[in-house]
């Protein structure tokens, strides 16, 4: 089961509320939202990342995983939008290459 296209504008949202019949969600739209944890996300496909607070500290952000690796227990957010959010809480998971280019502040990944 995917839950698709859900546009989220000026909320405090938990992350963790979304995802109670599925691990993945194909289509979110953030805008100005708290999202908050305890949570890790990986961001799959098409997602957009502008103007976003990530509150965490310092090498506690990322989690580096191989391609071919099955995760469990981890929120899927693919072809997802987050337009000035904060994200309190919330872990990243990603291979190498994604990560060098989240943590470049690359927009588009």
């Amino acid at each position: 089961m995917t839950i698709e296209g859900l546009t989220y504008k000026d909320e405090v949202v938990r992350l963790t509320d979304l995802f109670t019949a599925t691990s993945e969600i194909d289509g979110l739209k953030f805008s100005r939202c708290l999202l908050v944890g305890p949570a890790v996300v990986a961001f799959l496909d098409d997602v957009t990342l502008v103007n976003n607070n990530f509150a965490a500290p310092p090498g506690g952000l990322t989690i580096e995983v191989e391609a071919d690796r099955a995760l469990v227990g981890v929120l899927a957010l693919r072809n997802a939008e987050l337009t000035d959010c904060r994200l309190e809480n919330v872990g990243i998971v990603g291979t190498a290459a994604f990560l060098r280019a989240f943590n470049d502040g690359t927009d588009e990944l």
